[in-house]
């Protein structure tokens, strides 16, 4: 494929093993969510200060740019970066943030 590498294969993670038809216990789904579950205050808060720094970067961009072809990717930053925000304002709407779990 023109010099590009496959990435390495990936075990998906282990669900709980149940026959077909057989109904998964509360124990068993909660064990399988636990990952998804724990406070990671530090991740969200990074992720927050990148896209914030994403957005004013594709502002600055696309304002002070003269080339057009900067200011289209201005622009493409500042779109991808308030995608971004709006899905971590959501999350915090529905008190999905870390903080809110306590």
């Amino acid at each position: 494929m023109l010099g590009r590498q496959a990435l390495p294969e990936r075990d998906p993670p282990e669900a709980p093993s149940t026959l077909p038809g057989q109904n998964l216990s509360i124990a068993a789904l909660r064990g399988a969510m636990e990952p998804f579950c724990r406070k990671r205050d530090a991740y969200a808060l990074g992720l927050l200060t990148f896209d914030l720094a994403l957005f004013g970067a594709g502002q600055c961009l696309a304002v002070a740019a003269a080339n057009p072809w900067l200011v289209a990717l201005g622009v493409l930053l500042t779109w991808s970066a308030i995608v971004r925000l709006f899905v971590i304002g959501h999350d915090a709407c529905h008190q999905r943030s870390p903080a809110a779990n306590p």
